[in-house]
């Protein structure tokens, strides 16, 4: 149950510091068919983040935050406190390894959510200044003084119908398992990162010609790391 909130939250987008603060009593609310907006104030940049609980993370939350130490106001606990950066990582890490997509800390860090999710927005439409207000990215001043208080739902809907962890049902109902929730996310990241190296051009140096989409996706994810 854990992994899958870990891999629902790595999806809102947010800097790691900002999710291992996450408290659980932000999500107190009946699970619903209708994304529910939740405001977190960012510490790098000390603006608000207005993310959005999709149903299906509603769901896992109901089912999680019962088995929490209520003396702790914190979603990811330890030892009375928040969990640390560091750790979280390295859970994020175990599950990576466990759909076979990395080897070491080094492959699969917690910023490729947020660019995913800024990806996500720019493919669906959402304009730059609200992608940055749902990932709480500071949006410039010109821009800033006229989308104060827009309605950010529409735009979080597109990205959350992209962002799934779980597939759709099935005609028995049914859902996939983690695995394949992992896998669904990797897919849109996969194309993401094979169109960037594509436009960059096939290969550098010496000739040197690289078929990127032959590439495995840890492969793949390993090129695209050397040029972030």
């Amino acid at each position: 149950m854990e992994e899958k909130v870990i891999v629902k939250t790595w999806l809102l987008g947010l800097r790691i510091f900002d999710a291992c603060r996450i408290e659980w009593q932000w999500f107190n609310f009946t699970p619903s068919e209708d994304l529910k907006e939740v405001t977190v104030n960012t510490h790098k940049e000390d603006i608000t983040a207005h993310v959005f609980v999709d149903p299906e993370f509603q769901r896992l939350l109901a089912k999680f935050t019962p088995s929490l130490d209520q003396k702790s106001k914190y979603l990811f606990q330890s030892e009375g406190s928040h969990i640390s950066e560091k750790h979280l990582l390295r859970k994020l890490q175990r599950i990576a390894r466990k759909a076979n997509i990395a080897k070491n800390g080094k492959v699969f860090g917690w910023h490729i959510a947020r660019k995913l999710f800024m990806r996500v927005c720019a493919e669906n439409g959402v304009v730059s200044w609200n992608a940055q207000l749902m990932v709480g990215k500071a949006v410039d001043k010109s821009i800033s003084t006229y989308i104060n208080g827009v309605s950010l739902k529409n735009d979080a809907t597109k990205v959350s119908n992209v962002l799934r962890m779980e597939p759709k049902l099935d005609g028995n109902g049914r859902v996939g398992t983690l695995m394949q929730a992992v896998d669904l996310v990797l897919k849109v990241q996969r194309k993401m990162i094979l169109e960037q190296l594509q436009q960059e051009g096939y290969g550098q140096g010496l000739g040197l010609m690289i078929d990127y989409s032959k590439l495995s996706t840890k492969e793949l994810m390993e090129e695209y790391l050397k040029r972030d």
